[in-house]
């Protein structure tokens, strides 16, 4: 439904903004829609998962590269409804250039349209290339595939995310981590069956042990350390084998 509408109409910056903050409440609250302490930037929340972020689209510039779909039919000559259209009025109030931009006589056997991309290169028009040119870009870090891969569990994801990005208070785990993570990074893109579960365990005990931290500082109670590695060892090779099972439905 989003996308339809996003398609269709330019959002007005205030319901734009409107719908971002309750994206940021749902991703920041403590069990409600109250507002909650964010602890990284909207910015960088919002850069790819390669850069950073969590890959969540800013709807400003998703809104812009949809719509630039209907430009595109105008002016490449495609047969639909939008480009038998001439120019809408508010675009023209908003963007008067469009006065000036006539769309180019083709020839039906030798002329196409092409689109330039984010680095110059002619390529046939796609909504990702105009969002590939429009969203916000930031340098690949290293730690990524140690983070993300297919077989993740979100939620130990989205904690060891936040702790790279040293946007967590836990003084016993960060220490330490950094040199793990270099230690496996380079190996991390291998999708082997050692390296998943290396990196699902590491998840597990990040998450588990930030858990069990919060456990103690707030209820009052604590598991003991067996308790504790059986939660992670049973959370970690639980999802392995899910994971086995659908991959040996696949192939089968």
């Amino acid at each position: 439904m989003q996308i339809y509408w996003q398609s269709v109409f330019l959002w007005p910056s205030a319901i734009i903004k409107e719908i971002e903050v309750l994206m940021r409440r749902f991703l920041w609250c403590q069990g409600s829609m109250k507002k909650g302490k964010a602890r990284v930037k909207w910015d960088d929340v919002c850069l790819q998962k390669e850069e950073g972020g969590l890959g969540i689209r800013r709807l400003k510039y998703w809104n812009i590269a949809l719509i630039t779909t209907h430009i595109w039919r105008i002016l490449a000559h495609k047969k639909s409804i939008w480009a038998m259209w001439r120019w809408l009025p508010d675009w023209v109030d908003r963007y008067a250039i469009l006065n000036n931009l006539a769309p180019p006589v083709l020839s039906v056997n030798s002329d196409m349209v092409l689109w330039k991309d984010i680095a110059s290169n002619k390529c046939v028009f796609s909504i990702s290339h105009v969002w590939e040119f429009l969203r916000p870009h930031a340098p690949t870090v290293q730690w990524y595939s140690m983070v993300w891969f297919s077989q993740c569990i979100p939620r130990h994801a989205f904690v060891v995310w936040s702790l790279v990005l040293n946007h967590i208070d836990f003084p016993m785990v960060t220490h330490g981590w950094k040199d793990f993570v270099l230690l496996v990074s380079p190996f991390a893109v291998r999708n082997v069956a050692r390296i998943v579960v290396i990196k699902l365990l590491f998840a597990a005990s990040i998450y588990y042990v930030w858990q069990e931290r919060n456990r103690c500082l707030f209820k009052k109670g604590n598991r003991s350390a067996v308790q504790l590695y059986e939660t992670i060892y049973s959370t970690s090779f639980g999802s392995c084998c899910f994971y086995f099972k659908v991959w040996l439905f696949v192939r089968l």
